[in-house]
């Protein structure tokens, strides 16, 4: 994580990875982030679409800035959020849109998202324009987004309500506008003939928008979604180089059918409000019961397990590892050498990480301190320790939506560790 938003005393604020406060800054030029979003809403496509089958140019009413292309070069479409059913349109400097200068005078902007998109395998063409008009609404700062989530102090603008709740996203299907969202759909042309004279679907969405103007710290996301999404990657489960690497990070080798029966146990168990396992003792899990339990069984020291988060390799000539958690950041594999001693592997694929339980004695000043089984700590927590005792905070929870998951996030490894195993997925 390297920002992340918390309400105050006086309303929400940045903050980066530390829990510090992010000053406010601004730029001394009037600028607009584009936020081009395109949202796929037809699962079936996720199995076809890729950001090579998009094409998208902008356009304004506007002389002033009739090109809102970026000026680094050409548009370049990605899924870079953690969602893959959006398509974000951005460019060389940044993956999440792009910084066009203003006029001092220009208050209202009229454009247009031109989307083009050819799926061959899904029989899939169509074009569809997004007019959005902007009016900039006037304020001490000198920065406007296209981007919801820059809007956490909106309040100071507009007590109660920002102007916008709903993020200007272009809809594939031409239906399902959120309420509340002032967009009219003006054509639904299907198998129209496009300038090459293949059928093709023809899309007009008209929408208006009023944006505030806020300082450029707290543009979050911006710099957020640099690093490659899992979707974005050619994943393997089989892997021939760098092992010798992955093995030394583990004391210990975990059977198969042990992960295997944990992921189940996540997925089949429930965890919800109105179970005993909720937030309150997610180490008491079977799940989790299922990994610790092995580990206090098997391991050669350290035997006093709680919990575990699993890390994943996913490509071969890349030594790093993802966490389990989606919002973990990866780890390259050095940084887990040291505590080799808190860790098993599943074959040449997964290294199990393990922690021991949470006590009293672990509150700090700064929070919760979190220590492996070999009592190296693992991370610090910004809580206290009434958090934990409520179950408001429960790190094994992260665990268990690790293991609940896995088959999703990691579907190549999953099929291969169930298919190792001889049973079905």
């Amino acid at each position: 994580m390297k920002h992340a938003i918390t309400e105050t005393n006086n309303g929400s604020r940045l903050v980066d990875a530390h829990g510090h406060l992010i000053k406010t800054a601004d730029v001394d030029r009037r600028l607009l982030h584009v936020l081009p979003k395109l949202y796929v809403d037809a699962p079936i496509l996720h199995h076809f679409m890729r950001p090579e089958h998009v094409r998208l140019s902008v356009t304004a009413d506007q002389p002033e800035v009739n090109h809102l292309q970026p000026s680094g070069g050409a548009i370049q479409i990605t899924q870079c959020v953690p969602n893959k059913s959006y398509f974000i349109g951005g460019c060389q400097d940044t993956r999440y849109g792009w910084f066009v200068r203003l006029p001092d005078d220009l208050d209202v902007i009229d454009l247009v998202f031109h989307w083009d998109i050819a799926v061959p395998a899904a029989h899939l063409r169509r074009h569809i324009e997004h007019e959005i008009s902007l009016k900039l609404l006037s304020g001490p700062y000198n920065t406007w987004s296209m981007d919801l989530s820059a809007w956490h102090r909106v309040r100071r603008f507009e007590p109660g309500k920002p102007p916008l709740v709903f993020q200007p996203t272009t809809l594939l299907s031409g239906k399902g506008f959120d309420e509340g969202r002032h967009v009219e759909v003006m054509d639904l042309i299907l198998g129209g003939d496009s300038e090459d004279g293949e059928l093709c679907d023809f899309f007009v969405y008209v929408e208006s928008l009023e944006i505030p103007a806020i300082p450029v710290s707290d543009m979050a996301y911006i710099e957020e979604f640099q690093d490659r999404q899992l979707h974005e990657i050619s994943r393997q489960a089989i892997f021939t180089r760098n092992n010798e690497a992955h093995r030394e990070n583990a004391v210990i080798e975990m059977p198969e059918a042990v992960f295997v029966a944990a992921v189940r146990a996540a997925i089949e168990v429930p965890l919800d409000k109105d179970t005993k396992y909720f937030k309150v003792s997610c180490a008491e899990h079977p799940a989790m019961k299922l990994l610790s339990d092995w580990w206090n069984e098997h391991a050669p020291d350290h035997r006093c397990a709680a919990f575990a988060m699993p890390w994943v390799r996913v490509e071969e000539d890349v030594t790093e590892y993802w966490c389990g958690y989606y919002e973990t950041p990866n780890e390259p594999f050095t940084s887990f050498l040291r505590d080799k001693a808190a860790s098993a592997r599943v074959g040449d694929v997964v290294l199990i990480q393990f922690m021991r339980q949470i006590t009293d004695q672990d509150a700090r000043p700064y929070g919760i301190a979190v220590f492996l089984v070999n009592e190296n700590l693992a991370l610090s927590v910004d809580v206290d320790i009434e958090d934990l005792k409520s179950g408001k905070y429960d790190e094994a929870w992260y665990s268990l939506e690790a293991l609940r998951h896995f088959p999703g996030r990691f579907p190549e490894v999953w099929a291969a560790l169930v298919e190792g195993i001889g049973c079905d997925r």
